[in-house]
């Protein structure tokens, strides 16, 4: 049973320097091998001499058409790489001074453990809300946040000093999406079974839209950028909705 509390808003502490300002594969067209030149070859070696050579197109001096030729077919589209901007190299050129880091929420302790990836050694462990869940870059990678899912708290943390600011009260932060376009922040309220679209920079509610399944924890964007896939997970087991 996971805490309540009121949903809030506030504005987002300074914890850094601000930088301006993260699906199935299409399916290939399948080549139909075609018989016909086969066939033909077939009763033409049952016809008689004087036919063949009258039905023969080489004999009469016709060119021969395949039917790839007489039924062209267009051409598939490539498949969709939903990983393509996102290969070794490739990190935004605004973040090549941030530590290499890697922070792990610890849900049963209610910290956040820095840890360096080169060294394997722990570098610092810090309290944040009840039951960090997950950890977001925000949309122009300019904070990380902490969806701290029973303290009803977001926490910021600075990519370049890896230290944590002051939480923001948001209502049941268990998971952080932002809109393609940056423009909104989504919080996936589970226990509330709906979707918060905040202002990506203060946090502060804009509206909310009801989810129709329990538990709505994650989401990923379809192909179609207009289309997005949400997964509801329960006690019964996982629903997904399609929400535009």
């Amino acid at each position: 049973m996971r805490g309540a509390g009121p949903p809030a808003s506030a504005s987002v502490p300074e914890v850094g320097i601000q930088l301006g300002g993260a699906c199935a594969p299409g399916r290939r067209g399948r080549v139909v091998g075609a018989l016909f030149t086969a066939a033909a070859a077939l009763i033409g070696g049952c016809s008689s001499g004087a036919s063949h050579a009258a039905g023969d197109p080489q004999a009469s001096g016709a060119p021969r058409s395949s039917p790839a030729e007489a039924s062209p077919r267009p051409s598939a589209p490539s498949p969709l790489d939903v990983y393509a901007h996102i290969g070794v190299g490739m990190t935004n050129p605004r973040w090549a001074d941030d530590p290499y880091r890697i922070y792990v929420p610890n849900s049963l302790s209610d910290t956040v453990t820095e840890i360096s990836p080169r060294t394997y050694k722990i570098i610092r462990t810090f309290p944040v809300g009840g039951q960090p869940n997950h950890i977001t870059p925000s949309w122009n990678g300019s904070v990380l946040w902490v969806n701290n899912t029973d303290g009803y708290t977001l926490t910021p943390i600075s990519p370049k000093t890896g230290m944590p600011g002051q939480p923001v009260p948001v209502a049941d932060p268990y998971n952080l999406y932002f809109t393609p376009d940056g423009k909104n922040a989504m919080v996936m309220a589970e226990a509330l079974s709906r979707i918060d679209f905040r202002n990506p920079r203060t946090m502060r509610l804009r509206y909310s839209m009801p989810v129709p399944c329990a538990g709505v924890n994650h989401m990923a964007r379809w192909p179609v950028a207009s289309s997005a896939r949400g997964c509801c997970g329960s006690i019964s087991g996982n629903e997904r909705w399609n929400g535009p």
